[in-house]
């Protein structure tokens, strides 16, 4: 973990030097740890040291950042310059994190997990759960997430386990793939369990994932998930 932060601070250290800006690598240290759902620098690095702390950053298999924290520890140790380059600066701090934590998938924030793969995953479990028919399965097509999307509570401060939760549908299809008009249509709520790997990093508990038919027709359901579920 903190083998990540000093490889990523090095990076940006010299990408802002060669733009003629310096900051020194301890504020870059800050900034990327607040970027990974830490207070300080030193709190990483404690944890980092931990032998007791269950999964570390290097064990995840993707990590979300924390953009409002970065933006906030910039703000406070970085008061000298502009809005906008202390914004660049935050940026390359985020594409630092995410080449050198490779293969490790990096993304800038919870709603972009959400949005550029974890819907996915949950959709996918729709066609698998356990209580649908194999004769409606068969007639399927791809499962939608619908509407938004909740979580178990903040990622960085989840300490052992996170949750996300989605609405969706799935729709009865014709041998080209289009919508049957009056068709089979099915609700399905879907969640995707994960094992926390430091603060900010998450690991798949293929296990906890479930996802099971609805009745379209529960508003109830419905309801619940227009709720926002962003951190």
């Amino acid at each position: 973990m903190s083998e990540l932060v000093r490889r990523a601070n090095y990076a940006v250290f010299q990408h802002l030097r060669d733009e003629g800006l310096h900051v020194v690598r301890s504020h870059l240290g800050e900034i990327h740890a607040a970027l990974l759902g830490y207070p300080t620098y030193a709190a990483l690095a404690l944890e980092a040291r931990g032998a007791s702390t269950g999964a570390h950053l290097c064990d995840a298999q993707v990590i979300a950042l924390d953009q409002k924290a970065g933006e906030a520890r910039a703000a406070e140790l970085l008061s000298s310059l502009p809005p906008a380059r202390r914004q660049d600066v935050i940026e390359q701090c985020s594409l630092a994190l995410a080449e050198c934590a490779a293969p490790i998938t990096v993304f800038e924030s919870v709603d972009d997990l959400f949005d550029d793969w974890a819907k996915d995953q949950i959709a996918s479990l729709a066609l698998d759960a356990e209580d649908l028919n194999p004769a409606v399965r068969m007639v399927l097509g791809e499962p939608v997430v619908e509407g938004t999307w909740r979580a178990s509570g903040s990622l960085w401060h989840s300490r052992l386990d996170w949750v996300i939760e989605a609405y969706g549908t799935v729709r009865e299809i014709d041998d080209d793939g289009v919508s049957v008009d009056g068709g089979v249509v099915l609700g399905w709520r879907g969640r995707l369990v994960f094992t926390k790997a430091g603060r900010a990093g998450l690991i798949v508990d293929t296990g906890g994932a479930s996802c099971r038919p609805l009745d379209a027709d529960q508003e109830s359901d419905r309801e619940w998930y227009a709720m926002d579920g962003c951190d």
